[in-house]
């Protein structure tokens, strides 16, 4: 999904506050820019990066190298779900839904990484091992997300 604007990427509940039905309360609020996926696994934390290569390419490499996959690149910052669910959505658009989100992110930064400024396309995969990860392509800079804790 094509995105212009500056873009958060975290769990849906922590938005909407709802662990019931998030997709109802995410298609309720009427989002227009949005992807949202579960995370297989539950509860994560996840780690994501900036690289100048294909986002698929490093994930490929992590998946091949299992374990011993050394990540030697910069820090965007960091995510967490709480309710088995990942989500991307324009800031902008969720303010009009949660105008105290940004205080949200100021006072659990680590729940939430916040993308200023990004224009280019994002996408959610899971993997054959079963893994999932947010790819961002953009002029300007690539990234990928990586479970990096429970």
């Amino acid at each position: 999904m094509m995105f212009k604007g500056t873009i958060i990427i975290t769990d849906p509940c922590y938005i909407t506050n709802a662990y019931d039905d998030i997709y109802d309360e995410i298609t309720n609020h009427k989002f227009k820019n949005y992807i949202i996926s579960n995370t297989v696994c539950g509860d994560w934390t996840c780690t994501t990066f900036k690289t100048d290569k294909k986002p698929e390419a490093e994930i490929c490499s992590y998946l091949e190298s299992g374990s011993d996959y050394d990540i030697d690149l910069p820090e965007l910052g960091t995510f967490t779900a709480d309710a088995g669910m990942v989500g991307v959505f324009l800031l902008k658009e969720v303010l009009k839904v949660n105008p105290t989100f940004n205080d949200f992110i100021k006072e659990y930064p680590h729940c939430v990484t916040v993308l200023e400024d990004f224009e280019g396309d994002v996408n959610i995969i899971r993997t054959l091992k079963n893994t999932v990860h947010v790819l961002g392509k953009s002029k300007d800079f690539n990234f990928f997300t990586i479970q990096t804790g429970l």
